[in-house]
């Protein structure tokens, strides 16, 4: 379990550093809200209910942290939360597009590849319980996702997946 926490936060920390960043201009704060949002997510492992990847669970997270950072900071606050609002639903459109664009995607490779890409996005499942459930080996999931992650991340020109 520990060891599971620790990937997470390895593999995820860049990129919520990144999404906070750009919503929170505070870098102590933005240090502040990733060390909530790993904290909320240890006391709440128990309400995840595999109905989204890890990850995507981590980001509601952090999302939920950085309004509750807005809401006790509003009076403190620079910048106008009208830009910053618009910021975020600008976001969570952008985010929906390229979502609905990998799952269209996903649904065109071959059988035992988009089972691959299903249980480890959709699931969270790791590459050793989806090695079992399609029955090849933990190596052989790792390395035809991180091919597939590859091939989509170029035909998506995008480099944050």
């Amino acid at each position: 379990m520990h060891e599971d926490i620790e990937e997470l936060y390895i593999s995820c920390y860049p990129e919520l550093h990144r999404f906070l960043s750009r919503h929170c201009k505070d870098h102590t704060a933005v240090d502040d809200l990733i060390q909530a949002t790993f904290l909320e997510a240890l006391k709440s492992m128990e309400s995840y209910h595999h109905q989204s990847s890890l990850k995507t669970w981590l980001f509601a997270i952090a999302k939920h942290q950085l309004y509750r950072h807005y809401r006790k900071h509003a009076k403190d606050m620079e910048t106008d939360t009208r830009i910053t609002v618009q910021m975020i639903q600008e976001d969570h459109a952008h985010t929906a597009l390229l979502a609905n664009e990998i799952i269209h995607k996903v649904n065109a490779l071959t059988q035992p590849q988009r089972d691959i890409m299903r249980l480890r996005l959709l699931y969270g499942l790791s590459f050793k319980e989806i090695g079992f459930k399609i029955g090849q080996t933990e190596n052989y999931c790792r390395v035809y996702y991180y091919r597939i992650k590859e091939k989509l991340r170029k035909e998506l020109h995008y480099d944050d997946m």
